[in-house]
């Protein structure tokens, strides 16, 4: 398949996570979001899945919902996007790692993701995403880490591979959310904004809450804006 159809596919699945539009997705995945990994998976074989995820070179990740935050006391909703675009992976066996850091002059934003796939390569068993926006210090700026568990893995087409679900069951595959803002107020550093909860059952713009992770071979496209 051409390079253009590859990209005109993946164009057609990010599509479908817009908040314009809002797709049922679950003819794409490869089991129901009611199921769970086979416990016994980890005696399994390698599969083709398997094997053509380790020949992936780059990660995107996002966790999109309707999320509440403390700010001095107070507590806001507001939809917001947890992400990290074209990290590249490397892999040993079923377990891969990526490092990624750009820098402008007013920040540097640093993303660490690494996580396991099952031996079917059927099932993304955890993953984590760090990333850091530091501006003036190494403590000041905004981190947050997500950790996934058990998310259903689709492959689409060569060289594109996406795990994602949606919807209320979404909770079942987050375990954790951590979100911390810090600056600097009359030279002292003080936490301005926290992390609470995520309303998994609360659609924005039509849009239901989301995750969703591509695989991709070579360079990688990353996602699009929400």
């Amino acid at each position: 398949m051409s390079c253009s159809a590859i990209m005109g596919m993946k164009q057609s699945i990010l599509k479908k996570f817009r908040p314009t539009a809002w797709l049922v997705l679950a003819a794409a995945l490869v089991l129901p979001l009611g199921c769970s990994p086979d416990l016994g998976a980890s005696t399994s074989p390698d599969t083709v899945q398997a094997e053509q995820l380790r020949k992936t070179t780059s990660i995107s990740v996002r966790l999109y919902g309707l999320m509440d935050f403390e700010t001095f006391g107070i507590i806001f909703k507001h939809p917001t996007s947890l992400e990290a675009s074209a990290v590249p992976i490397g892999w040993m066996a079923n377990t891969f790692r990526g490092f990624n850091e750009a820098a402008t002059p007013t920040q540097k934003i640093t993303d660490q993701v690494h996580g396991t796939i099952t031996p079917d390569g059927k099932w993304l068993s955890s993953l984590v995403l760090a990333r850091s926006i530091t501006r003036t210090s190494a403590e000041d700026g905004v981190f947050y880490q997500v950790t996934f568990k058990n998310v259903p893995i689709s492959v689409l087409e060569s060289g594109l591979i996406t795990s994602q679900a949606q919807g209320s069951d979404l909770r079942k595959h987050v375990e954790s959310v951590e979100y911390i803002e810090r600056s600097y107020s009359n030279g002292q550093l003080v936490t301005n904004t926290t992390y609470k909860t995520t309303d998994w059952s609360k659609d924005v713009a039509g849009q239901a809450p989301y995750i969703l992770v591509l695989f991709e071979e070579g360079a990688g496209g990353g996602l699009p804006p929400c």
